[in-house]
């Protein structure tokens, strides 16, 4: 895990931050990358493995009557749910009659319209979370162009600090791949209970970006959605969690004032930082101007 991270804003986005002390945590489907956070629930082996796999599964879930039946297919849902409102006797002869069954029940047609309705539940998983979004560098220029307002904002250096049970000490950091996230539909079935499904899922689909992304060094953070009707949170932080500012090199003289002014009073252990283009190379040159 870093020492720090860095936040990227435009800067009235960076200014009303850092004066309410409150940060956006963004739905998954608010993101410019329409490949983020997308998973494909892949069919594997033949419909036998799967019956197999859907027995073994009905067996546990009806054993363990607190485990919720949220992301299974709807028929699964149906067949679990009347098999633990059988009499003890009658659920153990249905059991054992179930493991010893051989053959499957299921055909490629069924099994399709399983993978329709799971993916939509995954969607709809993905729906009630929320994610923060930080990277390892403050000098990255593709990342100041797209986040910063073309240089016109700025870059927090956000701190993981223990005493304030900072949520930043979770952050996960993103792998970049060629392919798309995906898992089999076997192998989610062999997952024991359906909060390990949710968080395997989650995994999968919000830390995995297409390669092309990786100048980002992303590192994230996911949290159940709060503000609904937002489609996004706003949530305080704590003040120890700032470690400075930086500040871009074509921010207004007013956003600028302000700012330090902002820094000054909520925040005045933290230095701030101006960039200036370099004269010889590709790059920007950081000069303190603000704080011990």
């Amino acid at each position: 895990m870093p020492d720090a991270y860095f936040k990227y804003y435009a800067a009235d986005s960076l200014k009303l931050t850092l004066s309410n002390t409150t940060r956006k945590w963004s739905s998954p489907f608010e993101f410019n990358d329409p490949f983020d956070n997308r998973l494909d629930i892949q069919w594997t082996g033949d419909p036998t493995d799967i019956e197999i796999s859907m027995k073994k599964q009905i067996i546990q879930l009806v054993e363990d009557e607190c485990a919720d039946l949220d992301l299974l297919p709807s028929d699964l849902r149906t067949s679990i749910s009347a098999i633990r409102t059988m009499l003890p006797a009658e659920r153990s002869a249905f059991l054992k009659s179930l493991k010893e069954l051989e053959g499957t029940t299921h055909t490629q047609a069924t099994l399709n319209a399983m993978h329709v309705e799971l993916n939509r539940d995954i969607e709809l998983l993905l729906s009630d979370t929320s994610i923060f979004c930080l990277t390892e560098d403050h000098d990255n220029l593709l990342m100041w162009a797209h986040y910063a307002d073309s240089h016109k904002g700025g870059v927090v250096k956000f701190l993981p600090v223990k005493e304030v049970d900072s949520p930043l000490l979770v952050a996960r950091q993103v792998i970049y791949s060629r392919s798309a996230p995906a898992m089999e539909y076997t192998n989610i079935l062999d997952i024991d209970n359906t909060e390990e499904l949710k968080e395997a899922i989650i995994d999968a689909v919000t830390l995995t970006k297409s390669i092309d992304w990786q100048y980002e060094k992303e590192w994230r953070i996911v949290t159940r959605l709060r503000g609904r009707a937002n489609n996004h949170d706003i949530l305080p932080f704590a003040k120890e969690e700032v470690g400075g500012l930086y500040l871009g090199c074509r921010i207004s003289e007013a956003d600028r004032s302000e700012l330090i002014e902002i820094m000054a009073e909520k925040y005045p252990w933290a230095p701030i930082y101006q960039a200036t283009p370099k004269r010889n190379e590709f790059s920007l040159a950081f000069e303190q101007i603000y704080g011990p």
